[in-house]
């Protein structure tokens, strides 16, 4: 079974992190929601310019460490803004995960 994503280990690390640099006054939603946006940008950013062909070729696709960070930075930020208005973040996930099996078909269509 792969690790399991622990939110609240998560949350609390990116709350320490921004109250020892003093970030945590800066952490509206708003403001989270803009960083959350920025780093979707910063993912883009790694595959603009390639054609689908050529990000699915190893040695021309971005390298996986940029891509591993940027998805960090974007899970962390969406994090945030889930303990900032109060949304449990892996109910929102499983609730969204239904609606898309009632929509498209089961996950485990084989």
């Amino acid at each position: 079974m792969p690790p399991q994503l622990d939110l609240d280990r998560l949350s609390q690390s990116f709350s320490a992190v921004a109250r020892h640099q003093g970030w945590a006054s800066l952490h509206s939603p708003k403001s989270l929601a803009c960083a959350l946006s920025v780093e979707a940008g910063e993912l883009l950013c790694l595959f603009q310019w390639q054609n689908d062909k050529a990000t699915h070729i190893a040695a021309q696709a971005p390298a996986p460490a940029a891509v591993a960070a940027e998805l960090a930075d974007i899970v962390l930020y969406a994090n945030a803004l889930a303990d900032q208005l109060d949304i449990d973040l892996c109910e929102a996930l499983e609730q969204k995960c239904a609606v898309n099996e009632r929509r498209f078909g089961p996950a485990n269509d084989e």
